[in-house]
């Protein structure tokens, strides 16, 4: 008697076809690699830009509270002090990556400059941190911007100064005395 084999399989065409898409898409897979590193590594230097400007807040409220209840007006991490009335002050920061200041601008990785408007009730706050410190070096505090006096934009110096590892964030508030 004679026994019929009814064995299915695939073709060497089908094999090849089937590992060539496979390549194909790991080849794509490994292409995106780089620019998700890339956005991974600006995302986690704008959360830590983002904590270093709370702290600044954070700092200056404290200011505010100390003010209130004796005649110390220095910030106790940063040392900045909230502006008479109607005065304008400005500061240039440079900080670490755990928003600790630094005098070394090599090290530091964020340069705040603090923009402080003051009232007799509220302080109206400017922060612009800026990544990485070194641009930071070519400006002078003379040169930044204050808003409504019309000086010269310092986002827009250190967006033309930077490459493309660089970064800033703006970020705005109100300091009330009480």
């Amino acid at each position: 008697m004679r026994w019929k084999a009814s064995v299915r399989a695939f073709t060497l065409v089908e094999v090849v076809l089937a590992l060539g898409i496979a390549s194909f898409c790991l080849l794509v897979l490994m292409g995106l690699l780089p620019t998700g590193l890339s956005v991974q590594n600006a995302s986690t230097k704008e959360t830590s830009a983002v904590n270093v400007a709370t702290a600044v807040i954070e700092d200056l409220q404290a200011v505010a509270a100390l003010q209130a209840t004796s005649t110390n007006s220095l910030s106790p991490r940063y040392s900045l002090t909230l502006p008479s009335s109607g005065a304008g002050e400005q500061e240039l920061l440079y900080l670490d990556d755990g928003g600790a200041p630094t005098t070394n601008t090599a090290a530091a990785t964020f340069a705040v400059v603090v923009t402080l408007l003051g009232d007799t009730a509220v302080t109206r706050t400017h922060l612009l941190v800026a990544w990485p410190a070194q641009i930071a070096a070519k400006f002078s505090t003379n040169s930044t911007y204050l808003p409504g006096n019309g000086a010269t934009d310092l986002r827009t110096q250190f967006q033309s100064a930077a490459g493309p590892s660089s970064g800033s964030i703006d970020v705005v508030a109100t300091i009330s005395r009480q």
